[in-house]
């Protein structure tokens, strides 16, 4: 061990001085530099929209639609997108649907409606951008298969790119429903369970075997369909209080939990 110098206070003082006042130049100096230095390139978003988009058998998948620009005054490659799943819920069926129509998507990113979140779907992209120029691409988002006993699954999303190898946009929120199956009406609320027995009981009588049995099922499986109601209720609760983009299926879910 190198012993100190015996140095006196004033001396001491001097030096601690003189020490203070390098490293002072040394910040100045680097900072000087880094200010000077070639700006990077920089993407951002200047859109980020979800829209439900119809493919066959009039079945919704989201589509992610993205506009990007280069702002800085290099050139970037854009080569991953990421989806990190923050939640997911599967809406429980009041009446049960014997089975979900298959789904099928030719491109896009598709989730695992089994897998647990939190986890991370990359997506392999390549799109160069010159400075101050511009992309546009969308990313459809679909369930790697059907599930008869769910037929739309409430995602929460983070969605960013990365660029020039590790380099991230800035991430987006999403929230959607995958697929929106809308038009296969299903229950999911005590409104539309009473506007199916009330449509069943309007058949009147004399009953026929499969009406007699629909009434029947809407009146043992009443207490059910209310545990249901309040357990979709307090899913639907739990995504309106999210700050994201909402797909038009969850602002509609959002707005029937509310009126119901």
């Amino acid at each position: 061990m190198i012993p100190l110098p015996s140095l006196s206070t004033e001396e001491w003082v001097i030096v601690v001085t003189l020490f203070t006042g390098i490293l002072a130049a040394a910040a100045a100096i680097i900072g000087a530099w880094w200010t000077k230095r070639e700006p990077p390139g920089q993407v951002d978003f200047v859109d980020v929209r979800i829209i439900d988009k119809v493919f066959e058998y009039n079945i919704k998948l989201p589509e992610v639609r993205v506009r990007v620009q280069n702002t800085g005054d290099k050139g970037v490659v854009i080569t991953q997108a990421k989806f990190h799943v923050n939640n997911s819920w599967n809406l429980g069926l009041q009446i049960p649907y014997a089975a979900a129509l298959p789904i099928s998507a030719e491109y896009g990113v598709k989730f695992d409606p089994n897998k647990a979140p939190p986890y991370t779907k990359v997506v392999e992209v390549s799109h160069s951008l010159e400075p101050d120029t511009a992309d546009y691409f969308t990313f459809t988002l679909d369930l790697e298969r059907p599930r008869a006993s769910v037929l739309e699954v409430l995602y929460h999303l983070t969605f960013e790119l990365t660029y020039n190898g590790a380099l991230t946009t800035e991430p987006k929120e999403l929230v959607c429903v995958i697929p929106d199956r809308a038009s296969a009406e299903p229950s999911y609320f005590m409104e539309e369970y009473n506007e199916r027995w009330d449509f069943t009981r309007q058949q009147g009588p004399p009953y026929g075997e499969y009406t007699q049995q629909s009434l029947q099922f809407f009146q043992e499986n009443l207490e059910a369909a209310k545990e249901i109601d309040k357990d979709n209720r307090n899913v639907v609760s739990q995504v309106a209080d999210l700050e994201a983009e909402f797909s038009s299926r969850v602002q509609e879910l959002v707005e029937k939990a509310k009126r119901t």
